[in-house]
């Protein structure tokens, strides 16, 4: 069976629903809705085009993470399997739009994010210590001392050459290309 796997760029439009299923699976979802914006060259502006909606699951700890993270109106990024769901309302059979999300996160183009770690339960916590490194408890990973696990992928400023625009300081603090902060 061929899957679609897509990223949804939007916010969410409602409350987020929680359920526990019989078994105990926690689940959340909500729907998002994600506008077209296109630059009109002619007037100079930015025009709103199409709006779709997406009904959105999160399983287990995502649903539980994105329940307590985000609320209506939050701008959000969502990364799953796309799918369509058919049902009939009110005498009539409609298509809806679903994306099972692997991952979500806030759309950062349009807030800022303070992160808090999930503690995971004691029992996925492995016991991996060896010589020369240590456990994260909170990640159940091995870090071993001294290996900041890659390369640093911003460089240093001797990266930045005289003539690009990222070596104006003010834009590296944030700056706008138009000048505004």
């Amino acid at each position: 069976m061929n899957e679609i796997y897509a990223t949804v760029v939007g916010n969410i439009v409602g409350d987020i629903r929680r359920r526990r299923l019989a078994d105990g699976t926690e689940l959340a979802g909500f729907r998002m809705a994600s506008n077209e914006r296109r630059y009109d060259k002619s007037s100079g502006t930015w025009v709103a085009g199409e709006t779709s909606y997406v009904s959105v699951t999160c399983w287990r700890r995502l649903g539980q993470n994105v329940a307590a993270s985000f609320v209506k109106g939050d701008p959000v990024m969502v990364y799953g399997r796309l799918y369509t769901r058919e049902y009939a309302k009110d005498g009539q059979n409609r298509t809806d739009l679903s994306l099972e999300a692997y991952a979500v996160g806030p759309d950062l183009t349009w807030c800022t994010a303070a992160l808090t770690r999930s503690r995971r339960d004691a029992a996925l916590r492995p016991e991996m210590d060896g010589e020369g490194s240590s456990v994260d408890a909170d990640l159940g990973t091995v870090v071993v001392e001294g290996e900041d696990g890659g390369p640093d992928i911003l460089g240093d400023d001797s990266d930045l050459h005289p003539h690009d625009a990222s070596a104006d300081e003010a834009h590296l603090v944030g700056g706008l290309p138009d000048g505004r902060a």
